[in-house]
């Protein structure tokens, strides 16, 4: 990328990449080869990327912001996205920093403790289990969720007993202006 020539004193130049200096027309794009003098360039391993090659390349995980390379071995694909493995978590178990699934109106139940439901896993990772998402209304788009909590927040009671009922796993009836 920096063609190995000294620069001259009248040569114009770009300072990238960690304070390395270019010349204008050897600023190119690893990946495609274009150039990227004045337009926006992405930064991966002390190489710069055009936006499309980017994007190409590094995915986006949802639950850090950074780049997922295409090669990453621990790369998880769920929810319409690629995750890093760590990443894919319930956010809800998260949250509460137990890995435990929250209760759902976030009380304490009148007792001081907040009523929690058994853990569903020992931690709040949801890589090899069962995953639902539920789309945040903040803008967010679909947060992961595991079985547990997304049961207890998203999942209407039961018309005579009273449990959640998640329509993923159940066939569910609507009468009389209750589920069952």
């Amino acid at each position: 990328m920096g063609g190995g020539q000294p620069l001259k004193e009248h040569d114009h130049f770009v300072t990238a990449l960690g304070g390395r200096k270019f010349k204008t027309e050897n600023f190119r794009c690893a990946h495609r080869g274009d150039g990227l003098f004045g337009a926006p360039f992405f930064e991966r391993g002390g190489r710069a990327y055009c936006e499309s090659s980017f994007l190409e390349l590094f995915r986006e995980c949802p639950g850090c912001l950074d780049p997922v390379a295409l090669d990453d071995p621990a790369q998880v694909h769920a929810l319409g996205a690629v995750w890093h493995a760590q990443h894919l978590v319930c956010v809800a178990c998260a949250a509460d920093g137990t890995g435990a699934p929250a209760a759902p109106d976030g009380g304490d139940g009148g007792g001081g403790e907040p009523p929690r439901m058994p853990p569903p896993a020992p931690s709040a990772l949801l890589l090899g289990r069962q995953c639902y998402a539920h789309d945040a209304s903040d803008g967010r788009g679909a947060q992961p969720y595991c079985e547990g909590c997304y049961t207890a927040h998203f999942c209407p009671p039961c018309g005579g007993c009273g449990e959640p009922i998640n329509p993923a796993l159940e066939d569910v009836l609507e009468a009389s202006g209750a589920f069952w």
